[in-house]
């Protein structure tokens, strides 16, 4: 029986897994002796995490962006504001 790479172990396969996906799906399907239904089911179990984790990240980038939105519209409101006073004031000026 020929010694096992330590990327040929079960807690790296799983390591690698959650922190770089692609090679642990690679190791995991090379290397490991699980059964297919095993890595079926992790394979399910890791798509359900990644989907989660990317619509999260939709809606938390949604929110910001209303936010920010929100403040330039009042940003605009106040500054046009006095922008239009100040090209009234402008005008006044010149007319005399």
């Amino acid at each position: 029986m020929k010694p096992k790479h330590w990327y040929e172990t079960n807690l790296a396969i799983i390591s690698l897994l959650f922190l770089f996906c692609p090679l642990g799906l690679y190791l995991m399907f090379q290397h490991s002796k699980w059964s297919n239904r095993t890595k079926g089911l992790v394979v399910v179990i890791l798509f359900i995490w990644l989907f989660s984790k990317s619509s999260t990240n939709n809606q938390q980038t949604a929110q910001t962006y209303q936010g920010c939105l929100e403040e330039a519209k009042q940003f605009n409101r106040k500054h046009m504001a006095s922008f239009a006073h100040a090209s009234e004031c402008y005008q006044y000026k010149n007319r005399r």
